[in-house]
């Protein structure tokens, strides 16, 4: 009995150890079949730190000890603050960059960059789709019919309110009626200012731009063709390369030529986008203006907020005037001197 016990044993042993040579030589051919992808992210890790080591020890940042001082006050002549801006216009391509903590998300860089350029009686074109749901509010996007339900939600409110309620009732008739009759939130939304928006639909069969409609895109009053580079939060989008970036904006300037449209500005939403390739968009021919978030990407996880607008110096100073005042611009902004070594840190720690 006790013989047979050890023969089950024996064999179970015997049945483990195959599996377990089994399960060994399953996982060293997963290793083999995803070496070229991990030898191809190693290789753009390496291309990446190569770029951010040229760029912080160029002669327009020469980084060290003393950019990391910060300032208070009006932060007039803050050094730290000039490299950091001369640093990300140098890894995101452009003439010039504002990157500041006090962007607080991509949308609010975003914003400033569309405001910036943005006139009455312009319209803003979204090349690869309606964008983030964050840029509704910025946009002016389902505004009235929200304010056609809350004043629904109101009046049927007060048809069923008690006595005791009346004050509360009249409080929201008054909050109500007091939105502007245009159906504008009043809160200075783009359509607010008089800007349209266009949205050109994905498509259908590849669930990326569509290049056919994009030659025929723009109009005389398309002031801003934005392209969106991530896909977001929607299943339905696939994220666009630089080269399909390049040649949607080559695309778009090739169509404003046609019509002669000379003011055309092409911006790139590069959130979740940085360093995802060897360049950023800002380095293709065509592109005037690119926008992103230190939060996400471009601080490599340990900056603790910012966001940062690149490209056509002026177009910078435009957007820079927006989000401060016109005047201050580029000149001014104190920054506490932890948040600039965390600035710097992210743009090396994400490479």
């Amino acid at each position: 009995m006790k013989f047979e016990c050890g023969g089950q044993e024996q064999k179970k042993n015997s049945t483990s150890t195959s599996n377990s040579f089994l399960f060994t030589f399953q996982v060293a051919a997963a290793v083999a079949a995803s070496r070229p992808d991990f030898d191809a992210i190693d290789s753009l890790i390496a291309h990446n730190v190569r770029r951010t080591q040229k760029a912080l020890s160029s002669d327009a940042v020469r980084l060290g000890a003393h950019h990391f001082a910060g300032s208070t006050g009006y932060g007039r002549g803050d050094s730290g603050r000039a490299a950091l801006d001369a640093a990300v216009a140098l890894l995101v391509g452009g003439e010039a960059a504002v990157a500041r903590p006090h962007f607080v998300s991509g949308t609010h860089a975003i914003a400033a960059a569309l405001f910036g350029v943005l006139r009455p009686g312009d319209e803003l074109l979204a090349v690869a789709g309606k964008p983030y749901d964050t840029l509704d509010p910025v946009i002016g996007i389902g505004e009235g019919e929200k304010e056609e339900e809350e004043e629904e939600r109101g009046e049927d409110q007060t048809e069923n309110d008690d006595d005791d309620d009346d004050d509360d009732a009249e409080r929201r008739r008054r909050s109500s009626s007091s939105l502007s009759s245009s159906s504008s939130s009043s809160l200075g939304s783009l359509k607010d200012w008089g800007v349209s928006f266009r949205a050109l639909p994905l498509d259908p069969t590849t669930s990326s731009i569509d290049w056919l409609a994009l030659e025929t895109a723009v109009k005389p009053e398309t002031r801003v063709a934005l392209i969106q580079r991530s896909c977001g939060y929607s299943s339905q989008r696939n994220t666009l390369t630089i080269a399909e970036i390049a040649r949607a904006a080559l695309a778009l300037k090739a169509a404003a030529f046609r019509i002669g449209n000379d003011r055309l500005v092409v911006a790139v939403d590069n959130c979740y986008g940085e360093f995802t390739e060897e360049e950023e968009p800002g380095s293709s021919e065509g592109i005037d203006l690119v926008m992103g978030s230190f939060i996400k990407g471009l601080g490599g996880t340990v900056a603790p907020c910012g966001g940062y607008v690149c490209g056509r110096r002026e177009l910078v100073e435009a957007a820079a005037a927006r989000a401060t005042a016109p005047g201050v611009g580029l000149d001014y902004g104190a920054i506490e001197g932890g948040t600039l070594r965390l600035l710097f840190q992210g743009l090396w720690l994400v490479s």
